[in-house]
C-alpha cells in the first residue's frame, strides 16, 4: 500500500470518527433558541448546544461569565451539520482593540440548512464556572432621513450585537458622526471603520452640546483622503438592547 493511499484512509477514517462523535455530543446537546440566554457549566468537558439553522441566516453567539479572577476565559466552536469546524472564537475584540476573555461570533452567515453543533468550552480546556449563552439572529430595520449633508438613521441594537451602517462618501469630504440613545438605557459605543481599518473609536463624547445625553457618543471631523465607504458601528458598552439614532454630518471641502 502506498503512502498516499495509506494517508488517505487515515483521513477518511478521522471524519468518520469526527462525525460519529459529533452524532453522539447532538443527541445530548441543549437546543439553542434565538434571544433566548441560557447558562451552562463548563469544566472537565464542555457544554455542547445546538441550533437549527437555515442558508443564509446570519446569527451571532456571545458567552458571559461573572466579572471575577476565577471566570474562565471561554471559548465558541461552532460547527456544520456533519462535523466540521465553521467557524472558532476566543476572546471578543472590544471597540477600543482591546480584547474581552468571553467569546463573540458576529454575525456570522449558514451556508447550509441544518443542525448546527456549539461547543462552548474554556481557552486550557482545565479552568470552570457558568457561563451565559446569548445567540441572536439580527435582523436590523433601519429608518434613514438623506440630505445633501445630513444623514440620519434610526434603529435598535440586539442585544449583545452592534448597529452598522455604511455610507459612501468621496474624497477631500470631512465627516462627523453623532450617536444619540433612544431608549434612555443605553451607553453607546462609536466605532468607524474603512474597510478593516479602525478611523475613530468614542465611548462618552466631550462636547459642550447640551442635547447629548453624557453616555452619548460623538467623533467628529474625519478628512476622507479618497472615495471610500465608511462602516458606522454602535453597539452598547454592556451588550444591552436598545434603540439609538445616528446623526451622520458631512462637507466636501472641495
Amino acid at each position: 500500500m502506498s503512502k498516499q493511499n495509506l494517508t488517505q484512509i487515515v483521513g477518511v477514517w478521522l471524519v468518520m470518527v469526527i462525525s460519529a462523535l459529533v452524532i453522539t455530543q447532538a443527541q445530548d446537546s441543549i437546543p439553542l433558541q434565538a434571544d433566548d440566554p441560557i447558562t451552562v457549566t463548563i469544566g472537565e468537558s464542555p457544554a455542547w448546544l445546538s441550533y437549527d439553522g437555515t442558508a443564509g441566516d446570519s446569527i451571532s453567539i456571545t458567552t458571559l461569565t461573572a466579572v471575577t479572577d476565577t471566570a474562565p476565559d471561554t471559548t465558541i466552536e461552532i460547527l456544520y451539520p456533519d462535523g466540521q469546524r465553521l467557524d472558532y472564537n476566543d476572546d471578543t475584540i472590544l471597540p477600543d482593540g482591546n480584547l474581552k476573555s468571553d467569546a463573540q461570533l458576529l454575525k456570522l452567515e449558514l451556508p447550509v440548512d441544518g443542525t448546527y453543533q456549539i461547543r462552548i468550552d474554556s481557552f486550557n480546556g482545565v479552568s470552570e464556572g457558568e457561563v451565559d449563552v446569548l445567540l441572536t439572529s439580527p435582523t436590523v430595520s433601519l429608518d434613514v432621513l438623506e440630505t445633501d449633508t445630513l444623514t440620519i438613521v434610526r434603529g435598535d441594537i440586539p442585544a449583545g450585537d452592534s448597529l452598522r451602517y455604511e455610507i459612501d462618501l468621496s474624497a477631500d469630504t470631512t465627516v462627523s458622526v453623532t450617536v444619540r440613545d433612544v431608549s434612555g438605557t443605553l451607553d453607546p459605543v462609536l466605532s468607524i471603520y474603512d474597510g478593516d481599518t479602525l478611523l475613530s473609536f468614542n465611548d462618552d463624547h466631550s462636547s459642550d452640546d447640551l442635547t447629548l445625553d453624557v453616555l452619548d457618543a460623538q467623533v467628529n471631523n474625519i478628512t476622507l483622503a479618497e472615495d471610500t465607504t465608511l462602516t458606522i458601528d454602535v453597539r452598547d458598552y454592556l451588550g444591552r438592547s436598545g434603540t439609538v439614532e445616528l446623526i451622520i454630518n458631512t462637507v466636501n471641502d472641495d
